[in-house]
């Protein structure tokens, strides 16, 4: 009798593990980085998002490649700060359409001050026209002027079950801060196509300390898909980089005087 209760109780722990083996998601990254834009020294990925499940699962919400939030890259050069995303989603027009229905993505939102539980102050925004979820502009006609904002409302209006975990989605009135430079390009193969798009602006004046610490978050206006990245970020003394160019110097004049 014991054996058979034995036995029986490790059948079912078998057939529990075997289900849930079955049930877990096949998470895999399939994506081939630009590599003129992100592999080049300097860039650092700071956001790694969970890729696109074998059911066309994005998390929260589904659709597959085209509404894979995918990279965060940052670059640092002085005091000049480059911000790149990548993803699935057509980034560089700012549109998707699905099922004869269109989507838009969302504007780049950054945190400085190291805490998101009050919100995102600042957004990238490429100069896109912007709609909501029910199709409504974002902004004045839809657009706002490609720049850096200082954020005084956000809009939320996501797909209602999405909302909770992908918001903020747009800027809806802000403060221009700061130019931006941009660059936008696309990769990839016909299945496995990728977007992305970079933002370069100067960042004196806008954060208050060295090193400091940097949010992103992004998302498109149905919110199947968000990235948030996190990174601490050194801007680079400029002392440090006299004192480095004349090491460098002073080795070169030692190394010709050696020589002769």
């Amino acid at each position: 009798m014991k054996k058979s209760i034995k036995g029986k109780v490790l059948c079912n722990l078998a057939i529990v593990a075997i289900i849930m083996l079955v049930a877990s998601p096949a998470w895999a990254t399939y994506y081939t980085l630009p590599a003129s834009v992100f592999t080049d020294d300097g860039w650092n990925m700071f956001a790694n998002d969970d890729g696109v499940d074998s059911g066309g699962y994005v998390n929260p919400g589904y659709g597959g490649q085209k509404f894979d939030a995918e990279y965060f890259f940052y670059k640092i050069e002085g005091s000049t700060l480059s911000i790149g995303l990548q993803a699935g989603f057509n980034v560089v027009t700012g549109v998707q359409t699905y099922s004869s229905y269109t989507y838009y993505a969302g504007d780049i939102a950054l945190s400085f001050d190291g805490n998101t539980a009050n919100g995102y102050e600042y957004a990238i925004d490429f100069g896109n026209v912007t709609k909501d979820y029910q199709l409504d502009n974002v902004g004045t006609g839809g657009v706002h002027a490609a720049g850096l904002y200082s954020v005084t409302t956000w809009n939320n209006d996501l797909y209602r079950w999405y909302a909770p975990y992908s918001s903020p989605f747009a800027m809806e009135t802000g403060t221009k801060v700061s130019d931006i430079t941009t660059v936008t390009g696309d990769g990839g193969t016909s299945s496995n196509h990728y977007y992305y798009e970079i933002a370069t602006f100067d960042i004196s004046g806008i954060v208050g300390s060295n090193p400091f610490i940097m949010d992103a978050h992004w998302t498109m206006s149905c919110g199947n898909d968000s990235i948030n990245g996190n990174a601490e970020v050194t801007v680079p003394e400029p002392s440090t980089l006299i004192l480095l160019g004349s090491g460098l110097l002073g080795l070169g004049v030692f190394g010709r005087r050696k020589r002769a």
